[in-house]
């Protein structure tokens, strides 16, 4: 959370509404800003561990209701999403050689 979500939302206040949190300045009520996680109990967890945190930068942490998750996340159910779920362990982080050699090598082309 101190990694990620809090710099993004700072830096989306800063880029939209000129706020700079760094200069110090406690943020007003007019730049709160809204989390939504999907109830994934690890992200449940976050929340709960950092809810000083949460209020201190003005973030208002929200889980959907679980029996929506087909209506709002219907990649979830599709095939496509399914198939790459069940093959997922078939790939490793080596793989990403494959993408990078491939990214050069077009790079290298269409710079002559």
């Amino acid at each position: 959370m101190k990694e990620v979500l809090i710099p993004f939302v700072n830096g989306v206040r800063k880029e939209v509404d000129d706020f700079d949190a760094e200069a110090g300045a406690s943020a007003p009520a007019t730049q709160t800003a809204v989390s939504w996680c999907d109830g994934e109990m690890s992200a449940v967890a976050a929340i709960a561990a950092n809810v000083d945190l949460y209020s201190e930068h003005l973030i208002k942490a929200f889980k959907q209701n679980p029996a929506r998750s087909a209506a709002e996340q219907g990649a979830d159910l599709c095939k496509v999403f399914n198939n790459l779920k069940a093959n997922i362990r078939n790939y490793s982080g080596d793989d990403s050689q494959y993408f990078s050699t491939v990214t050069s090598s077009r790079l290298a082309r269409d710079s002559m």
